[in-house]
């Protein structure tokens, strides 16, 4: 299609373009021109390098009986994460803290270095759950969560 019969094709009835068409074109030039020194390039690397960007990254499969949340968590342990559900929802959360603790006996100094980091992520779930046999299994740095659902009474129609 030409240029002029996609201008064309923006027309009304009366012959006259109206304003939301120029919008529609204006905003259509922007996202199909090269932006201006890569500033969309500089807003995806400032939004994915951010420090809010940080969540547990997650699979969620889901079949005719339950729901599968599988979470790769390497390098922690057992005891540094915790499960919860709300309702429809469950809350992983994972906290690590580590303390690094270095003496000088020449200088007679000591350095203490404490840090502590949480990171949760929700994940809510579209049908009713189970939730007294949700089961957790952790190994090898991968976390795996079967939430089952609850299979809803058929209703008879007359």
């Amino acid at each position: 299609m030409s240029q002029k019969e996609d201008e064309n094709k923006w027309l009304t009835k009366s012959g006259k373009q109206d304003l939301f068409t120029d919008w529609i074109r204006a905003m259509d030039r922007l996202f199909s021109e090269k932006p201006i020194n890569g500033i969309l390039q500089s807003m995806d690397e400032f939004f994915s390098n951010a420090s809010f960007s940080k969540s547990i990254p997650i699979e969620l499969d889901e079949n005719q009986y339950h729901y599968i949340v599988k979470a790769k968590l390497p390098g922690i342990k057992r005891q540094q994460i915790d499960l919860e559900l709300h309702n429809q929802s469950l809350l992983i959360t994972v906290q690590n803290e580590e303390t690094i603790a270095t003496e000088n006996n020449q200088n007679h100094s000591q350095y203490k270095n404490y840090t502590y980091n949480k990171i949760s992520r929700s994940i809510t779930f579209a049908k009713p759950i189970d939730s007294s046999k949700v089961k957790a299994n952790h190994q090898d740095g991968l976390l795996e969560i079967v939430v089952p659902k609850i299979k809803g009474k058929p209703i008879n129609i007359e």
